[in-house]
């Protein structure tokens, strides 16, 4: 059986992953991710693609502001990388949109006058990206033309998951390591000086034996059984289950979201039907609806009563918009989390070793993946000392990217009217 020593096995090939994959071998470290599904399937190819700069903690009141400061140097962090200018180079992936737009729809002036109070007093203290700006009605995007009462815009991209995973996997090919499912890897960590991870091959003919001085686990919700596996605790995990609604058919781009009573009760993401094609209205367009809208519903059944609380919303959020011949679908996601208090919306990145040489990853939210690469980086160094060099890619099958969430089977698409 081949034998490869390296300094670090990265678990899960999903944001987190993958961007910590590729600061470690930035910095001089022999890395290797090993994935057990598609790369970014489930929680990271369902995100919605906004790189938060902190406008929508900032609608949820003082409380969030640590989640404001961390991420609000995101979007330009991001954007360098979009345009080549700095590493990971992610040109090769898909911006779809510059901006996102917030927007009281009409029927909400006291929303307005709760969610903008609070803006000034947040960009004041130094924790927003940049300052709303208010829009003229003529440059308000046409979804939105008849539905709002003010339009606001934000300068945090929007890019593909899907494109976005594909260009950081392409970067270290030889270093993502696919196994058919999670039982088909053997971890034994017991050992009081090292950790020893078999890996079976797809055909099941061939095996591999990885010796890493370091185990990092970034599998999402995957996080949880390896614990269990490696008969570790201290990082406890929260889901958050939410209904994501699909809409396609004659639909114009929009991408942003609707505040109501001080928070976001619905965001809108556009997508191309097929990754990587031109975004324009018509019927190659998909809407991804999250937001308060998809946590308020996780518990519905995907049928005749949810597609009803939908349009429900979409009148009240988007009166003006013409659903004639929209198509819609749902399907259920989960973010996984660090555990906080009351099991809120954690704060920043989590990163926390369980053992000595297992430390476990939570990025909170995909815009937040860099920040949290860093923070690994600095704990693994810190463990471990200096790298002993990146060592060779090696051969052996390579994890696909996951398909876009409208791209799976076993969608029930139906009219939404």
């Amino acid at each position: 059986m081949p034998r490869r020593d390296c300094d670090a096995l990265v678990f899960g090939g999903g944001f987190a992953g993958l961007w910590i994959l590729e600061r470690l071998v930035a910095a001089g470290y022999d890395a290797l991710l090993v994935e057990s599904s598609a790369l970014g399937q489930g929680q990271s190819v369902q995100a919605q693609g906004i790189i938060h700069g902190g406008g929508k903690y900032a609608l949820r009141g003082v409380r969030d502001f640590a989640a404001a400061a961390a991420i609000r140097e995101m979007p330009e962090r991001w954007r360098a990388c979009l345009r080549g200018e700095t590493e990971p180079d992610l040109s090769a992936a898909q911006l779809l949109s510059d901006r996102c737009h917030l927007w009281v729809p009409r029927a909400g002036w006291v929303s307005w006058l709760s969610a903008w109070g609070l803006l000034p007093v947040v960009q004041k203290a130094g924790l927003l990206h940049a300052r709303p700006e208010r829009l003229e009605s003529a440059e308000w995007p046409r979804a939105l033309r008849g539905s709002a009462r003010a339009v606001y815009a934000m300068p945090e991209p929007v890019v593909s998951t899907g494109a976005s995973l594909a260009a950081l996997a392409s970067r270290h090919p030889g270093r993502l390591l696919r196994v058919p499912a999670p039982e088909d890897v053997r971890i034994d960590s017991k050992s009081p000086t090292q950790s020893i991870v078999t890996l079976q091959s797809m055909d099941s003919q061939e095996a591999l034996e990885l010796h890493p001085r370091a185990l990092l686990l970034a599998a999402g919700v995957g996080n949880e059984g390896l614990l269990e596996r490696l008969e570790l605790r201290g990082a406890p995990m929260q889901r958050r289950p939410l209904l994501m609604a699909l809409l396609r058919g004659g639909l114009p781009p929009l991408f942003g979201h609707c505040v109501k009573g001080g928070k976001t009760a619905m965001t809108i993401t556009s997508h191309p039907w097929n990754r990587g094609e031109a975004l324009e209205g018509g019927p190659d367009l998909v809407w991804q609806l999250g937001g308060d809208v998809a946590e308020r519903f996780a518990d519905r059944e995907d049928g005749p009563a949810f597609s009803a609380e939908v349009r429900s919303a979409l009148g009240e959020m988007l009166p003006a918009l013409n659903t004639q011949g929209v198509e819609m679908a749902a399907y259920r996601a989960v973010r996984a989390e660090a555990r906080s208090n009351e099991h809120r919306r954690p704060s920043g990145v989590h990163a926390r070793w369980v053992s000595d040489r297992v430390l476990v990853c939570w990025p909170t939210k995909m815009a937040l993946t860099p920040l949290l690469a860093d923070e690994v980086l600095a704990e693994l160094a810190q463990r471990i000392g200096a790298p002993e060099g990146p060592g060779a890619p090696l051969s052996w099958p390579r994890p696909e990217v996951a398909l876009d969430p409208w791209r799976e089977e076993g969608l029930s698409w139906h009219p939404l009217d």
